[in-house]
């Protein structure tokens, strides 16, 4: 059989590992599993490095689940969300909570209305080449644009919000438009994504697979149009196939770009994500809270007002925001400044809140969070196979993480390279 060389221990890499051992190597860069996924080690609890959750119509992370035997850790719970404008916080779960909403007319509620129900019947491909901002003046209104819509863009994606696809805003509220009355259902993992990661990886080395973990891909190497393997921690390891599930970026600095031809306009966005330790309750009983106010980041979000706090003992709080660039302070700053400018902005938020407050802290960064859904985004998704014999691309730029990026994509990601591999043993035709 041949030998594959899965690079990136995300959930994408590993779920392609799962299903092509025995004869895999996953290369993972850092000192454990899970990429984005992955979790902080707090004393007698795990907790993701950025916040989590999945959706009812996630069916490939749900048959995965029980697939390993975790189905029973899966919890159900209702998330309440908040929307912080004009130096107060207001809850947009109910019906009536919306309609009171004060920030738009009674008819601008109606227009929203139909625009969600329209979202929920449309296919987002058939928006890719309208911007969101114009189908939203088009169908709701500047005044749902400046104060529903704008926050949202502008928290997601900063200064390219003007250049986002209607593609992405269609199907983002059609996947947060299944709500009850009382607020949205949302799935997590009783003791966190963790015990997935762990899951697949024990599977994998079971099924006769092997993980390299630490291990460092300075560069792929190609002969005559074919992969032969790769170079790292001063090794050479061959493979047959090799499939990359990081980002465009980083696999433009260990694979001569050229060979490739990939697409210079796409483009990922990085994410700083602070999570906070209080020792009191933030939200009271809101989850996530959108922002209209200038601050550095551009959502609160109170795992604890998720999960239950006895399940920590203490309550956990995500300060996040995006960035376009590598420039851009929250990537070169020291961590300890880029707390300072979220307390700074959280302060703003709540005059009351007191640095005493907090008990631990840590922040991650990620230069390639996930990819800005552009106008004209589908004809730059990135396939399977390429121009290279043997080597193969996966991950959230692949076609399952359009027209958003979600665990689900990823994993179905990983299940449709995995797949492409064995139906093509002998050929790497381009579809």
């Amino acid at each position: 059989m041949k030998k594959t060389i899965i690079i990136g221990g995300g959930i994408t890499g590993l779920v392609a590992a799962y299903k092509l051992a025995p004869n895999v190597i996953l290369l993972e860069k850092e000192k454990e599993l899970g990429g984005l996924l992955a979790s902080y080690r707090i004393s007698n609890f795990f907790i993701e490095k950025y916040y989590h959750h999945f959706f009812v119509g996630d069916k490939s992370l749900i048959f995965l689940l029980k697939e390993l035997g975790l189905e029973k850790r899966i919890v159900w719970k209702v998330a309440k969300v908040g929307y912080f404008f004009e130096r107060k916080i207001y809850p947009l779960n109910t019906p009536i909570e919306i309609l009171s909403f004060p920030f738009l007319g009674f008819l601008d509620k109606i227009k929203l209305a139909f625009f969600t129900l329209r979202s929920k019947l449309e296919k987002p491909e058939k928006f890719d080449e309208i911007l969101a901002k114009d189908l939203i003046l088009k169908t709701c209104g500047k005044r749902v644009l400046d104060n529903f819509f704008l926050p949202l863009l502008k928290s997601k994606f900063g200064e390219n919000y003007e250049k986002i696809s209607a593609a992405w805003l269609i199907g983002r509220v059609a996947l947060r438009a299944h709500r009850g009355l009382k607020g949205e259902r949302l799935g997590y993992l009783k003791g966190g994504f963790q015990s997935l990661i762990e899951f697949l990886g024990k599977a994998i080395e079971k099924r006769g697979g092997e993980i390299k973990t630490a291990f460092d891909v300075s560069k792929i190497i190609v002969k005559d149009g074919k992969v032969k393997g790769v170079i790292g921690n001063n090794e050479f390891l061959p493979a047959d196939r090799i499939i990359s599930t990081v980002g465009p970026q980083t696999l433009k600095k260990i694979i001569e770009p050229e060979l490739l031809k990939l697409d210079n306009s796409f483009q990922y966005q990085g994410i700083a994500c602070l999570l906070l330790s209080l020792k009191t309750n933030l939200l009271k009983d809101i989850y996530w809270l959108n922002i209209k106010a200038n601050v550095p980041f551009g959502a609160v979000i109170e795992h604890t007002n998720f999960l239950p706090f006895s399940d920590y003992g203490e309550h956990l709080i995500y300060l996040v925001s995006y960035f376009q660039n590598p420039h851009d302070p929250l990537w070169r700053l020291p961590e300890e400044k880029v707390v300072e400018l979220y307390l700074k902005g959280l302060k703003k938020i709540f005059p009351d809140f007191k640095e005493s407050n907090i008990q631990w802290w840590r922040l991650s960064c990620h230069l390639e969070a996930g990819p800005i859904y552009e106008k004209g985004y589908k004809s730059k998704i990135i396939h399977y196979a390429t121009p290279i014999e043997g080597f193969y691309l996966a991950g959230m730029f692949s076609q399952p993480n359009y027209p958003e990026r979600s665990i689900n994509g990823s994993i179905q990601a990983g299940l449709k390279v995995a797949e492409f591999l064995s139906l093509h043993q002998n050929s790497n035709v381009l579809q």
